[in-house]
């Protein structure tokens, strides 16, 4: 109430923003996020295998930076992932999982979904270490239902990784016609 300008991060948070606080709706503005220069160089593929190596991942694979927060799609991608698994067979890819608080269940399902050694879950990866996961990915998959901005998804198109997301308003402005929508 008292603050001069309400910066958010998308369009999208703008409107929801403007629909719970009508009368604020001139003070509130939108700053859109960037990606850390980091994101923007290319690794060589000695860089991105030392990487796997160390965290323990399969080439090929697909990208999941996230938490286990219902509205990050979690449930949708294990469906994803199990149908990807009647299209592949042997070969599909592993799915890398980055991100926090992912308790048993979900991991439990992710095995079934993927296999033992077809999931990996990481967490505490550096920023550096992002960098290379992200770029040497087939893809970066977001099957967020909401999402305020989706970094992820604009950290993915800086390195040249192709994004595959769901169309949440925020994602759509994030990626415009540079995604896979699903």
């Amino acid at each position: 109430r008292r603050a001069d300008r309400v910066i958010t991060v998308s369009e999208f948070s703008r409107r929801e923003l403007r629909r719970y606080f009508p009368k604020s709706s001139a003070r509130i503005e939108v700053i859109a996020n960037g990606c850390q220069a980091a994101f923007r160089e290319r690794l060589d593929e000695r860089r991105l295998a030392e990487v796997r190596l160390r965290h323990g991942v399969s080439a090929p694979y697909c990208l999941f930076v996230g938490n286990a927060k219902r509205h990050k799609g979690g449930a949708e991608l294990l469906e994803a992932w199990r149908a990807l698994g009647s299209e592949f067979g042997e070969s599909r890819p592993q799915l890398v999982v980055v991100g926090g608080a992912f308790g048993d269940r979900f991991r439990a399902e992710a095995v079934a979904a993927c296999g033992e050694r077809g999931v990996r879950f990481l967490s505490g990866v550096s920023t550096a270490d992002l960098v290379a996961l992200t770029q040497g990915a087939l893809a970066s998959l977001l099957p967020s239902r909401v999402e305020g901005f989706g970094l992820p998804a604009l950290e993915a198109l800086a390195v040249g990784t192709p994004v595959v997301c769901s169309p949440a308003p925020a994602l759509r402005e994030v990626c415009e016609e540079n995604a896979w929508y699903a």
